[in-house]
């Protein structure tokens, strides 16, 4: 595919690089009509400016730009390859970052499930270790997290963990972490033993994942008392079963939790056990008879070990 732009139509021209970028690869020339060689390089250095500056990741590895003419009239060939780190952002500053993509001729912005798809293309298939669509976030739960355990937040320990990539963006894994993702959690006191008992208590909240421990808690032992004032329960705690049980039972969601899932997470408590309903299939490449088995796999292993460094000191 080859293009030809005027070079102060800057928002003509970098949608079409970057879509280039996230494609096939391609060719622009950007016409420079009576500028002096010195205005030219000058127009050449503003053009790579742009785009360390304007797009992320930097895709100057992936493209290179000459000098030369076009039906007689001074311009920049850009010679674009198909990307390695696609997908491309175009962040301008004061408009929201955007993905662009060449379907059928015309050029469009990315859907989440093209997003996505690039997305796989360059990370791989590892959830925790793609980079996030959302790049702007804030992580205050966290940091109180970690000065629990009397250890810093920063940009080391954020790369160290895996939150931030080799280009500098925040990963999957510091969107789980993050203030921004909410996860939805519903609770039911069911009746009896069988799963079709009566429901004698629910509730539905919505909370972060490293304040989710908290929350939970809190709203187990709530519906604990309730579940006993209807029951009339004159024997025993109406909390039936012990916070400490709740809390190794959570420790299983990192492991299995499909975070590509938009379903809740569902805990049920009967008279004789607790039911934990994780949201996803198995993993690629495990089946049922494997768990049945024993056989341990984790979907989030970074996750997972972030889990328990935090829960030893609580």
């Amino acid at each position: 595919m080859t293009m030809v732009l005027a070079m102060d139509h800057r928002r003509d021209w970098l949608p079409c690089a970057a879509a280039m970028l996230n494609g096939d690869g391609g060719q622009i020339y950007l016409l420079l009509p009576g500028q002096t060689t010195e205005q030219q390089l000058f127009a050449f250095r503003k053009l790579r400016d742009c785009f360390s500056l304007d797009m992320i990741p930097n895709p100057l590895t992936e493209s290179s730009g000459v000098i030369t003419e076009h039906d007689g009239c001074p311009a920049i060939r850009i010679e674009l390859l198909s990307g390695r780190e696609k997908p491309y952002f175009i962040n301008r500053a004061g408009e929201k970052r955007s993905v662009w993509l060449w379907k059928m001729g015309l050029l469009t912005i990315a859907k989440p499930d093209e997003l996505r798809a690039l997305i796989r293309q360059a990370d791989g298939l590892v959830y925790e270790s793609q980079r996030s669509c959302n790049q702007d976030l804030t992580f205050d739960e966290l940091k109180k997290a970690f000065l629990r355990i009397n250890k810093p937040l920063g940009i080391p320990q954020q790369l160290t963990m895996g939150m931030i990539n080799r280009n500098g963006l925040y990963t999957n894994l510091a969107l789980i972490l993050s203030d921004q993702q909410l996860f939805r959690v519903k609770l039911c006191w069911v009746e009896g033993t069988a799963r079709v008992g009566r429901l004698l208590a629910a509730s539905e909240l919505e909370t972060g994942w490293v304040s989710m421990r908290a929350a939970i808690d809190a709203q187990v032992e709530k519906l604990g008392r309730a579940r006993g004032k209807r029951k009339n329960a004159a024997q025993g705690s109406p909390f039936d079963f012990p916070p400490r049980m709740v809390r190794e039972t959570l420790l299983l969601l990192p492991r299995l939790m499909n975070f590509e899932s938009q379903e809740c997470i569902v805990l049920r408590f009967y008279d004789d056990r607790m039911e934990l309903c994780i949201p996803g299939g198995f993993m690629r490449g495990h089946a049922y008879t494997a768990l049945r088995q024993g056989e341990a796999f984790c979907r989030n292993p970074r996750l997972c070990e972030f889990m328990g460094e935090i829960h030893k000191g609580c």
